[in-house]
C-alpha cells in the first residue's frame, strides 16, 4: 500500500496533466510549422490521409493496461483533429442530414475540431467541395440505388471527384429522454423511419406497449425532446453529447441491419500518390452482354492482384447500363497495376482509376 497521501497523489496527477498539455501544445506548434512548409511548397490541402493512417497504425505498438485500443484511438482522433485545425483545414461536407448518424461518422473520423457541415442533397455537396481545394467530401459508399449515390458514382467516373480515404464505421445509438428515467415512464418514443428500420430488433425485444412517433428527420426527433411531457428518443451517440439535460437511459445500441458502413473521403483536388499496400477503386461502365469484365477479373487473378470487393450499380437513360466497381490493393510492383490498366484499354473498356487511398479502419 502506498505511503503517499491523497493530496500528494493528486498533485502528481496535476503535474502529469500539465506535462500532457505542454506536449499537445508542442504538437500543435509542429503542425503549424508543417502547414507552413506545405504552403511554401504549393501544397494547399492540410489533410494527409496516408500520414494519418500511419499515425493510428502506430498505436498498435502500445499496450496500456486499462486503456483499450478504441479508447486510445478516440483520444488521438481529437489530438490530430486539433492539430489539423491549426493548419487551417478546409470544411468537410457530409452528404446527409445535420443530426443523422452520417454526421456522427464524420465526427468519429475527423474529431470535434473539424469544420463539418451537413448537406442533404448531392448538388449542395458538390457546391461545398467547389468552394475551396482544401474542402473534403464525406459520403457513404454502399450499393444502394438512391439518386444521390448514383450521382456520386457518376461524378467519380467523370474524374471530377477522387477518393482520398476509406473509413469503415459502425453506427451506434443511445436511448435518451427529456425527463423519464426509464423507457416505461415515457409517453412515446420518437424515431425516424430509418432509425426504426435499423433498430428493429431493439423494438422487438421490448416487453411492454409503447407509442412510436415517426418523425420526418432527426432534427424533428430532437425538437420533440423539448416537450414538457416525458418523451424518449433514439439518437446517434455523438449527437447526445451536444445536448444538455438529456437523461441517457441506454447506450451502445447497434443495428443488426447495418453492422458496418463504408464511407469515402473525397476531394476535387490532387489525390495521394501510388503506394503499395493501400487501395484503389476502378470504375468501368458496361452495356448488357459485355463479357470483357470477366476477362479482366481473370487477368487480375492470374497476376495475383488482391481484389477486396466487386460491386455494380445499374443506371437508366445513360450510355451504359451498369458501372462495375473493382476495389483492390496496390501491388508492390507498380508494373502489375500498369499492366492491368493497359489491359482495360486493350479490350476497349473505359476504366477510371478513382484514386489511391488508405483505409483508416
Amino acid at each position: 500500500m502506498t505511503s503517499r497521501t491523497l493530496e500528494e497523489l493528486r498533485k502528481n496527477l496535476d503535474r502529469i496533466d500539465q506535462g500532457l498539455i505542454e506536449l499537445i501544445r508542442q504538437r500543435i506548434d509542429l503542425a503549424r510549422e508543417i502547414g507552413g512548409v506545405k504552403r511554401a511548397s504549393g501544397f494547399e490541402a492540410c489533410f494527409a490521409p496516408i500520414r494519418e493512417a500511419d499515425v493510428f497504425k502506430n498505436l498498435d505498438r502500445y499496450n496500456l493496461a486499462g486503456l483499450s485500443r478504441q479508447s486510445l484511438e478516440n483520444i488521438f482522433v481529437e489530438v490530430v483533429s486539433t492539430c489539423r485545425a491549426a493548419q487551417e483545414q478546409g470544411r468537410i461536407a457530409v452528404l446527409g442530414e445535420r443530426n443523422g448518424w452520417f454526421y456522427d461518422a464524420a465526427l468519429s473520423r475527423f474529431g470535434q475540431s473539424a469544420d463539418v457541415v451537413a448537406v442533404d442533397n448531392f448538388d449542395d455537396f458538390c457546391v461545398e467541395l467547389g468552394k475551396s481545394p482544401k474542402n473534403l467530401g464525406f459520403a457513404s459508399f454502399t450499393p444502394e440505388h438512391s439518386p444521390d449515390r448514383l450521382a456520386l458514382v457518376e461524378t467519380m467516373l467523370s474524374g471530377k471527384l477522387g477518393i482520398v480515404e476509406e473509413y469503415n464505421f459502425t453506427p451506434e445509438f443511445s436511448l435518451v429522454s427529456n425527463s423519464a428515467r426509464d423507457l416505461s415512464e415515457a409517453n412515446e418514443i420518437c424515431v425516424t423511419s430509418e432509425t426504426l428500420r435499423l433498430m428493429r430488433q431493439f423494438f422487438i425485444t421490448l416487453s411492454f406497449d409503447l407509442k412510436i412517433k415517426i418523425c420526418r428527420s432527426m432534427s424533428e426527433v430532437c425538437e420533440n425532446l423539448e416537450s414538457v411531457n416525458p418523451v424518449a428518443a433514439i439518437l446517434p451517440s455523438k449527437l447526445v453529447d451536444t445536448y444538455q439535460n438529456l437523461v441517457v437511459i441506454k447506450t451502445g445500441l447497434k443495428s443488426e441491419q447495418v453492422p458496418r458502413v463504408k464511407f469515402l473521403t473525397l476531394s476535387s483536388g490532387a489525390g495521394n500518390e501510388y503506394r503499395p499496400g493501400i487501395k484503389t477503386a476502378i470504375m468501368c461502365p458496361l452495356n448488357r452482354g459485355s463479357e470483357h469484365i470477366y476477362d479482366i477479373v481473370a487477368f487480375m487473378r492470374d497476376h495475383r492482384l488482391e481484389i477486396t470487393d466487386i460491386h455494380n450499380l445499374n443506371f437508366v437513360d445513360k450510355p451504359w447500363d451498369t458501372i462495375v466497381i473493382i476495389e483492390l490493393i496496390l501491388p508492390e510492383d507498380k508494373a502489375k497495376f500498369d499492366a492491368l490498366m493497359a489491359e482495360f484499354q486493350q479490350r476497349g473498356l473505359l476504366a477510371r482509376n478513382c484514386g489511391f487511398f488508405p483505409v483508416f479502419k
